[in-house]
């Protein structure tokens, strides 16, 4: 298993990657598992046993959004290859794992962008520490949903002693759900490790991908709008995570009719781009081993 975290995407968009720094954070609801942030409850509801516990999930969720960007530990997986690059082109880059995500400020400015618009405000409610692995195993699912139920069970009898009027009503657009959403960040289980789990639960028919995930989860009242991509007909909501150039460590070529003229035309951008010499590059660059075109 590499070290390395990898992202494999076309031509067009490893060369935005690589010229602007970003990484774009694609809304969850627009990915390619249909079951994507549904996992989870499915699990949940088989251990709690206050069910007024699943219409507080369900608040939540409509109250939460989630961004993410995949990556795969396997540098050179065929499945990849297939599934996320189009025929007779490829390229895998190698993101080393930060040791803490740099959240939503650091030293150089913000590093999670949406459009422009005068000053920078979220409101963030979860993001990932790093790459996280995403949870296949049933065995593990259930685990992790067992002990997170309990906890529902435990935190919810506190929680209706503190708010019972909030909590009765919901659905009601009155109530201060700021202040309530608040409350719910106080408790760690429902806006960390609900939303956490959320989004790292994937149906073990995609297990072959052995994903990791980078991801942020706001609040939908936040004041910074998305930026927008259209793929097959739709308007896409994401977010850029800026990187520095340090944390680009590898980049693989997908094996096709035309691997040498890509990999000539990599090694020109990188010495006239990023400003590396031919040693940096013939240690950067890396070609398939799967003969596949």
């Amino acid at each position: 298993m590499s070290q390395l975290y990898y992202h494999y995407t076309d031509a067009s968009t490893a060369l935005k990657i690589l010229t602007n720094n970003e990484l774009w954070l694609t809304h969850t609801k627009y990915l390619n598992d249909s079951n994507e942030g549904i996992d989870v409850l499915i699990y949940l509801e088989r251990y709690i046993k206050n069910k007024e516990i699943l219409k507080l999930l369900k608040f939540i969720d409509s109250r939460t959004e989630a961004y993410t960007c995949s990556f795969s530990k396997k540098k050179d997986l065929l499945s990849q290859w297939r599934g996320y690059c189009p025929p007779e082109e490829g390229y895998a880059i190698g993101f080393k794992s930060p040791e803490k995500f740099r959240g939503i400020m650091c030293d150089e400015g913000v590093s999670i962008k949406g459009m422009q618009t005068k000053g920078e405000h979220y409101c963030l409610s979860r993001h990932s520490h790093g790459f996280e692995a995403c949870i296949y195993e049933e065995e593990e699912k259930e685990k992790v949903s067992q002990s997170m139920a309990l906890r529902m069970e435990e935190k919810y009898i506190r929680l209706k002693s503190d708010m019972p009027e909030i909590l009765e009503n919901l659905n009601n657009c009155q109530i201060n759900t700021k202040e309530f959403m608040q409350r719910l960040e106080c408790d760690d289980v429902w806006l960390a490790q609900y939303i956490y789990y959320k989004y790292l639960f994937k149906n073990e028919t995609f297990k072959e991908e052995h994903e990791y995930r980078f991801f942020v989860t706001f609040d939908s009242n936040y004041n910074q709008n998305p930026c927008y991509r259209s793929k097959g007909g739709a308007f896409i909501p994401y977010y850029r995570y800026c990187f520095g150039n340090e944390d680009v460590k590898k980049i693989i070529i997908r094996t096709t009719k035309t691997t040498e003229k890509c990999k000539q035309g990599l090694e020109h951008f990188l010495m006239n781009n990023k400003n590396m010499n031919h040693a940096e590059i013939d240690d950067f660059i890396e070609t398939s081993n799967i003969p596949f075109q």
